[in-house]
This record gives structure tokens, sequence and C-alpha cells, in this order.
């Protein structure tokens, strides 16, 4: 669970090449961030759904079962919490 006075917000990556997961992973832990990994778009979007401590999503553009532009725009149409950026 997010814990605002000792950790920095959870980061969810969905990337399918495994390599570039665990690499972004360690990365980001190193730093303090929690992290949730997804190996494609259906499972990061059940991960996001699943843990509700996550405050930015990470997403390569192109994997199998459903791809960055997909998640993002499901992500969008739920969630309306937070401000988008788009990089």
């Amino acid at each position: 669970m997010y814990d605002a006075m000792t950790l920095k917000p959870a980061v969810l990556i969905i990337e399918d090449e495994a390599t570039q997961r665990q690499l972004l992973r360690k990365q980001l832990e190193m730093q303090g961030f929690q992290v949730v990994a997804a190996a494609n778009g259906r499972e990061g979007l059940t991960l996001w759904a699943d843990h509700p401590e996550i405050r930015m999503v990470i997403t390569d553009l192109s994997m199998p079962e459903g791809d960055g532009v997909e998640v993002v725009q499901t992500i969008r149409a739920r969630e309306t919490r937070y401000t988008y950026l788009r990089c």
C-alpha cells in the first residue's frame, strides 16, 4: 500500500520486452518507487485496476494484447481524479 510519509508513489510499467521491463523496474526501485510490472496491455489494465495506489503508468506503445495507446485511452476513460501528461 502507498504510504506518503515513507515511499514515493507506485508506478505501473507495461512493457513486453522482459529485459527493458526489469531494467526500468530496477531503476525506479533504486529511486524509492513502488513498482508493479506487466508484460502486455491486458495484464497492465488488470494490475492498474487491482492496485489503486498506482499514480503513474509508463507504457510501451507497441505490444501484444493491447498496445500503449489503447491502455492510456482505457485508463483515461475510467479514471477522473488525475491530470494526464502526454509525452
